[in-house]
């Protein structure tokens, strides 16, 4: 079963000018799914390029590229990531955002959180016990550009599924989100 959104909690990352992280507010357990990774699923990044990408670049820092190529936007019509994202002025449809805020670890840090796709999106899960109180971190790839970071992590190396460098993608091909 799914860790309910209580089971987390936002707040100020240890990780120096990433700003917000998330943190476990229960303990959590090895293999455990918290979730998926929220927002508005578009069919390709040509399709998210065109809706929103060129008008809004901010929302670019948080989209996750599937492996068939869909491309998922956490954030709201300004490019930011809200703590809940509504597709209705009434809030009718709403989803927490949470999940957007998982960092990358710092320098010479460790992972918590891998993420695999299950045919209905990507699950986040917990790859290891992880204590109330704790950070939890998840690799971006080596496509992601670390530039913004201080001299934290590896220079982009380009993820051939993903033209546009909308989608971050680990050696194994799974794409991960930026961050802000």
């Amino acid at each position: 079963a799914l860790a309910q959104p209580s089971a987390t909690a936002v707040g100020e990352s240890t990780v120096p000018g990433a700003g917000l992280g998330l943190f476990a507010s229960e303990p959590l357990f090895e293999g455990q799914p918290l979730g998926y990774y929220p927002g508005r699923v578009y069919a390709s990044a040509k399709e998210f390029m065109i809706a929103k990408g060129q008008r809004v670049p901010d929302s670019m820092d948080y989209v996750w590229t599937t492996d068939d190529g869909k491309v998922i936007d956490p954030t709201g019509k300004d490019g930011r990531l809200p703590e809940v994202l509504s597709s209705w002025p009434l809030g009718i449809w709403s989803v927490d955002t949470r999940l957007a805020r998982i960092n990358e670890p710092p320098l010479g840090g460790d992972v918590n959180v891998y993420t695999e796709e299950d045919g209905r999106g990507v699950v986040f899960i917990a790859e290891r016990d992880i204590r109330i109180g704790e950070e939890l971190f998840m690799d971006y790839g080596t496509s992601y550009s670390r530039a913004d970071y201080g001299g934290h992590g590896n220079p982009p190396s380009g993820n051939p599924g993903d033209p546009l460098g909308l989608g971050k993608s680990n050696d194994d091909g799974r794409n991960f989100p930026g961050f802000k």
